[in-house]
């Protein structure tokens, strides 16, 4: 909608001189086929009707042997040379002022749109050029403390003067004991001479880094600006030019911008990296819990069962213990029973 209005508000003036000359070929038309044709046909009987029915021959609806057959000779013509000024000139001189002005908003949208770019660019590249001198800065500022932080001369640096000497340069407790813990190897809250070496030795090479690094991103910079210059004035070149048809080459990646990207892609990496192994490390965490919890299960159905197991045994060895009992009482009965029947028969045979 933007491009619209400015495209009609660009072209109006254009447009005006193109609507008198317009009208005026047309209420000549209208005025030609009103008197030639109005006494022999209705749709020119009036001059209201000759105006609505050239509107309906641009828009293709006509009846050509009407025409022929009211004049044969100013029929045709009139309908040739109508159709030729009107519809083919006329028409298409209108679509050419709309095309040329819209290619120029076109064109002059590409630049705002780019000037946008630019300078989004120019604020990263800014942000990025600060962080790398507060970095550079701080290094340079804990270099300098670890000279001075021995205060008592002896070639070490316990923690409270190394705590000392960081406070009054403005640093955070955590950063003053993450900086120191790193370094004290042995762990007796006293940097060593070999310890305060390594820092200094990584600071400077943190330092060397930085350094190059801001280098290539005020280089990057000014390939940027160079390039976004050049751009602008092709654009405005072509737009004055051919804006419609003519593009401008887009231009290379500079050796300077693909080092910081390639930099920064690593960086990326290496930060993905250290992500994954994190997460990695939280998965086996919870692979191994709930491995232990699964076989805290299996110890407790295990124990069930073996309780379950034990006290069916007691019961079968309880029922067994009864039978036996049942069985030796229903034996020592029959037994007796025997006995007391045996002295009966003999006495019966005595008799």
């Amino acid at each position: 909608m933007n491009q619209l209005s400015s495209t009609l508000a660009k072209c109006a003036k254009d447009v005006m001189g193109f609507c008198i000359m317009f009208f005026i070929v047309f209420f000549a038309y209208a005025q030609m086929g009103y008197l030639v044709f109005g006494s022999q046909l209705r749709d020119f009987s009036t001059f209201g009707d000759s105006v609505f029915t050239l509107f309906r021959i641009i828009l293709g609806d006509f009846d050509f042997v009407a025409l022929e057959d009211a004049n044969r000779v100013l029929g045709p013509i009139f309908f040739v040379t109508y159709v030729f000024f009107v519809f083919f000139v006329l028409l298409n001189m209108f679509l050419a002022i709309i095309n040329d002005t819209y290619g120029e908003v076109k064109a002059d949208v590409q630049i705002n749109d780019e000037m946008t770019i630019t300078e989004y660019f120019k604020k990263g590249y800014k942000k990025m050029l600060s962080r790398l001198t507060s970095r550079r800065d701080q290094v340079i500022d804990i270099s300098e403390a670890l000279k001075g932080a021995d205060q008592n001369r002896d070639k070490q640096i316990d923690f409270e003067e190394w705590r000392a000497e960081m406070k009054h340069r403005g640093h955070s407790d955590a950063e003053i004991e993450a900086g120191f813990a790193a370094y004290d190897k042995d762990g007796n809250n006293v940097l060593t001479e070999d310890e305060q070496q390594c820092l200094a030795i990584d600071l400077e090479r943190e330092r060397i880094d930085l350094d190059e690094e801001i280098r290539e991103a005020e280089s990057a910079q000014e390939t940027a600006r160079a390039r976004a210059k050049s751009a602008m004035k092709r654009r405005r070149s072509s737009s004055h030019t051919s804006a419609h048809t003519d593009r401008p080459a887009t231009a290379g990646i500079s050796a300077a911008e693909f080092a910081v990207l390639t930099r920064r892609v690593d960086r990326l990496e290496h930060s993905i990296g250290s992500v994954m192994s994190k997460i990695d490390a939280v998965l086996v965490k919870i692979h191994t819990s709930s491995m232990e919890q699964r076989l805290m299960r299996f110890t407790s159905k295990d124990q069930m069962e073996d309780s379950a197991s034990r006290e069916n045994e007691m019961m079968e060895a309880m029922v067994e213990r009864e039978l036996h009992k049942h069985v030796s009482q229903d034996d020592l009965s029959r037994k007796s029973k025997l006995q007391f029947q045996k002295p009966h028969k003999s006495d019966e045979s005595n008799c």
